[in-house]
């Protein structure tokens, strides 16, 4: 898919201050679809401070996915890493342990004869003037304020790679996951995760196993 910068535009979603407590970051693309029509009904959000921004997202961000990332995550035992029951409580009372953000963090979407299409391809990030300026002086800018994070939750494995180049680049220095993106298209590896099926899904077994080992270690040391 070419990425015409002219057909790129962006939405603010008011999620522009991170969380610098957070000790798990879950990263994103963009603010999707959901976010788009239910948070700010296709218009700019400005908000005036961290208090404000991080309450859109504790409304807002992630909505539609929460159900499905809490039990993956619960599957990996980064419910043992805090000593919770179950990672649904980081939507309420624990929201303030993470921080959920995106690679950019406004609505991207691409404009194709008047009709809106979620910007969902992180590899093109690099190829985009406009998505790759939102990138530098949004999310990497944010990441020098994480310094309390245990761990990063990639949220699809294109996003994965983008963190991954930021650790090599040291803009990063805590442990990075990958799991599948927690949308209702990807039930079968939201089961898989749950040990429901049994069906040999090898890219969901490797991530499973990779984010085990992580959150253990991370569990033995704290």
């Amino acid at each position: 898919m070419a990425i015409i910068d002219d057909r790129i535009h962006f939405i603010n979603a008011g999620f522009d201050y991170p969380n610098p407590e957070a000790e798990v970051v879950i990263v994103g693309i963009t603010p999707g679809k959901n976010q788009l029509e239910n948070g700010y009904k296709s218009r700019d959000v400005i908000v005036a401070s961290q208090e404000e921004s991080l309450e859109r997202k504790k409304t807002y961000a992630f909505k539609g996915l929460r159900d499905n990332f809490s039990l993956m995550v619960d599957s990996f035992g980064v419910k043992e890493l805090w000593s919770i029951e179950t990672c649904q409580s980081i939507w309420n009372e624990d929201f303030g342990k993470i921080d959920l953000t995106s690679l950019i963090k406004e609505a991207a979407y691409e404009d194709n004869n008047g009709r809106k299409d979620p910007f969902n391809e992180a590899d093109m990030i690099a190829k985009s003037d406009k998505l790759n300026k939102r990138f530098i002086n949004g999310f990497v800018k944010d990441c020098k304020q994480y310094s309390k994070a245990k761990l990063f939750v990639a949220c699809g494995h294109k996003v994965y790679n983008v963190l991954c180049h930021l650790k090599e680049k040291g803009i990063i220095s805590a442990p990075i996951i990958a799991i599948a993106h927690p949308s209702n298209n990807n039930k079968i590896r939201v089961e898989y995760y749950q040990g429901k099926i049994e069906k040999s899904l090898i890219e969901c077994k490797k991530d499973a196993e990779e984010a085990k080992s992580i959150i253990h270690d991370l569990s033995v040391r704290k």
